[in-house]
């Protein structure tokens, strides 16, 4: 049986808002603290470069992943969907 410590450690993961008034995180647990916490290694979306170490509770917000390419390959079309509609909004506001 799998320790309960190293059941998220080393997985890649990211974090979104449906609402979309929230950062979105991604990046790789370092370490779990039971019973909902974890200390991760955030890297951006944009160049995927680290931006630090951040502690971030576990929601339902959150899905994991094995290897960084999964991640990756899940998140691309919701990113693509958050500037498209970003995007339509700005030049919504602008008509």
């Amino acid at each position: 049986m799998q320790d309960s410590e190293d059941i998220f450690k080393g997985k890649w993961f990211h974090t979104y808002n449906d609402t979309k008034e929230d950062p979105c995180y991604q990046g790789k647990v370092i370490q779990f603290f039971p019973p909902n916490y974890i200390l991760t290694r955030v890297i951006s979306r944009f160049g995927g470069f680290s931006e630090g170490q951040k502690m971030l509770k576990i929601t339902n917000d959150f899905s994991f992943f094995r290897t960084q390419e999964t991640m990756e390959t899940d998140l691309e079309p919701k990113l693509v969907n958050y500037f498209v509609d970003a995007m339509q909004n700005e030049v919504k506001s602008e008509i």
